[in-house]
């Protein structure tokens, strides 16, 4: 069984009770909530818990309703509700976390789309607050996506336009836009904005529509590469005269798995001074990405 846990810190907002010349006392110190709001998971994950946690657990009782609004999906095609079967947790003891079980249905080999559906908590024992997650949004990823041949890690070797080329190794994680309606974009994580911020790469949006281009475009003028107060690199690819921004084209062959980078691309900043706006860390044409 696989436990979903989330590393987002959970915030609650309790109900302050103030009057006047008294001290700010707390309406509620002990609340429950899940861990997160959002859930991505493939169709074929199987068996998943969603945690909900007991914050500052007294010892006593406490229930918990859990209810359930089917979206797009469907309960008991799409999903089952494993645990609590009877829409009901309780927390004995100083036990802080229990798990709400889901049983995610495949439905290999059938473009049905990404199905979303949706859990709430609500405490039902006085004193419990119910935390600021009080709802997890669940979307169910179809592995039968037109695109889900690009779903995995892509490695490759990029070359700086220095002189020398410097090699830069690289491994791009791409995924699917799983709110997306037309089906035709993906999600690409990986490049850095500039070698001397390093960790500041940040996914970007890509368009594969073959009935538009045989090539994946990553779309130009994409922001919050590296910002503060002086810089603001944004994402772009250039033309062959290597001064006009456009688009990042990459060839796709689906027999060799590979993508190979077709235009140089790179950082453009667009603040400061205007001695220093203009391209940064540029990357040379001709890098063959190969499906890990």
């Amino acid at each position: 069984m696989k436990k979903i846990l989330n590393i987002c810190a959970v915030v609650s907002i309790v109900l302050l009770a103030i009057s006047c010349n008294r001290k700010v006392e707390f309406e509620h110190s002990t609340f429950v909530t899940f861990s997160s709001v959002k859930y991505n998971v493939e169709e074929t994950v199987g068996t998943i818990s969603l945690p909900v946690i007991l914050y500052n657990a007294t010892g006593e009782d406490v229930q918990v309703s859990v209810a359930v609004d089917a979206k797009t999906a469907e309960e008991g095609t799409d999903f089952n509700i494993v645990n609590p079967s009877s829409g009901l947790l309780t927390f004995t003891g100083q036990t802080d976390t229990l798990y709400v079980d889901l049983e995610i249905n495949a439905m290999v080999g059938e473009f049905t789309g990404a199905k979303a559906f949706s859990l709430s908590i609500s405490s039902l024992t006085d004193g419990v607050a119910t935390g600021n997650f009080a709802t997890a949004d669940v979307t169910i990823i179809d592995l039968d996506h037109p695109l889900s041949q690009f779903v995995g890690e892509w490695a490759g070797t990029l070359m700086f336009a220095s002189n020398p080329p410097t090699p830069l190794s690289t491994v791009l994680k791409i995924s699917i836009d799983a709110n997306d309606p037309t089906y035709t974009q993906l999600i690409i994580e990986g490049w850095e904005a500039h070698p001397s911020y390093s960790g500041y790469a940040v996914p970007v949006t890509a368009v594969y529509d073959p009935s538009v281009s045989p090539n994946v475009r990553v779309l130009t003028g994409q922001t919050g590469w590296y910002v503060n107060d002086y810089y603001n690199f944004i994402f772009t690819g250039l033309d062959e005269s290597g001064s006009s921004m456009t688009d990042l084209e990459l060839a796709y062959d689906p027999e060799a798995a590979t993508l190979t980078q077709l235009n140089m691309f790179g950082a453009y900043n667009t603040k400061g001074a205007d001695e220093d706006l203009g391209f940064y860390s540029l990357y040379q044409p001709g890098t063959v990405f190969t499906k890990k």
